[in-house]
């Protein structure tokens, strides 16, 4: 005899199953559904491409690498956007000072740097630091070394000096591009020439006369970038004016000095620097970086207040017309953008 509970199972099981398919209007509402749901989805993980991912932390690094080149080098740094051609894809870059010309007059170098001595000049007077260029009694030093460089997007020499007397006469040559002469008195001319690159002109920039004082060293930085050449003595702004934008072509090498009516004093470590442009990460045709360019740090790797507001530089990243990362630029470091 079969028990009862069991006639009961088997008759569940024979009879009509509910809930078994879908109906024609479930399917097409769970088609739509999942339609919505993909489209979501693909937009979702477009956001978040590690692609995009990889480039928004190169672009952070280069900007932040760009900053402490600022800071350690003393000099300023700008981030660029190159324009996307036919023949070039678009790619952050950077402007930068690299050190292209040196003397440190110690006689040991003085084959190395291409030193030549002429007239009474020489190197026996003890510098600032080591041995220096003593032109207290006349002649000149002309040094070139390794030849003409491009300076036409900009530069920066450097030098230590120590006047005597104030008696005026001509410090530095340098054909084609910059001469300096101390007038009798103290004031300091700067000659820059500079133009359009067809037409070449003197641009004078005189410091006052209190800003060399006679018997001591001191330290000059001239900068010339920007529309703007800038001299800085003893670390502090002594002067400024307004160029052209191309600076010009040296004919020749640096001659400190002259055979007459030359300064009287010494020079010690000069340096040139030459600003070039580095490339950094390449952006994807579908990518687009919308910032305020050129992004500038001063020479102590902050963002530079005269350029960019308090509050920060943004940054936005995006891919066609989906925003796909953002941050800000601070004064002193790369900050989440809210």
């Amino acid at each position: 005899m079969t028990p009862q509970w069991l006639h009961r199972a088997s008759a569940d099981r024979s009879g009509p199953r509910r809930h078994a398919a879908f109906t024609l209007l479930e399917l097409m509402l769970v088609m739509v559904l999942l339609g919505v749901v993909a489209g979501i989805g693909l937009a979702g993980l477009d956001n978040v491409d590690p692609g995009y991912r990889a480039l928004e932390s190169s672009l952070t690094t280069f900007i932040e690498s760009s900053r402490d080149r600022a800071r350690g080098s003393g000099y300023p740094v700008e981030v660029l956007l190159q324009e996307k051609t036919l023949e070039r894809p678009a790619r952050m870059q950077r402007a930068v000072f690299r050190p292209i010309l040196e003397a440190s007059f110690e006689k040991a170098f003085v084959a190395r740097e291409r030193i030549e001595i002429r007239g009474d000049s020489s190197l026996d007077e003890r510098g600032r630091f080591g041995a220096g260029l003593d032109l207290e009694s006349g002649g000149e030093a002309n040094f070139d070394g390794r030849g003409n460089p491009n300076l036409s997007r900009g530069f920066s020499l450097e030098f230590d000096f120590r006047d005597r007397r104030l008696e005026g006469g001509t410090i530095l040559t340098w054909e084609g591009l910059l001469g300096m002469t101390l007038r009798r008195g103290g004031v300091l001319e700067i000659v820059l020439q500079a133009g359009d690159g067809d037409y070449f002109q003197d641009v004078r920039l005189e410091l006052p006369a209190e800003v060399v004082r006679s018997g001591r060293w001191q330290h000059l930085r001239l900068t010339a970038m920007n529309e703007e050449l800038v001299a800085i003595v003893d670390g502090k702004e002594a002067g400024r004016t307004s160029t052209p934008p191309i600076f010009g072509v040296p004919r020749s090498g640096i001659r400190l000095g002259a055979m007459e009516r030359g300064w009287s004093g010494q020079i010690d470590e000069i340096l040139v620097l030459a600003r070039v442009i580095e490339n950094g990460p390449e952006l994807p045709d579908e990518v687009s970086v919308e910032s305020t360019y050129p992004l500038r740090f001063d020479r102590h790797g902050t963002l530079d207040a005269q350029r960019h507001p308090s509050t920060g530089v943004p940054m936005i990243m995006r891919s066609f017309d989906d925003e796909i990362a953002s941050f800000l630029v601070g004064r002193f470091t790369q900050e989440v953008l809210l």
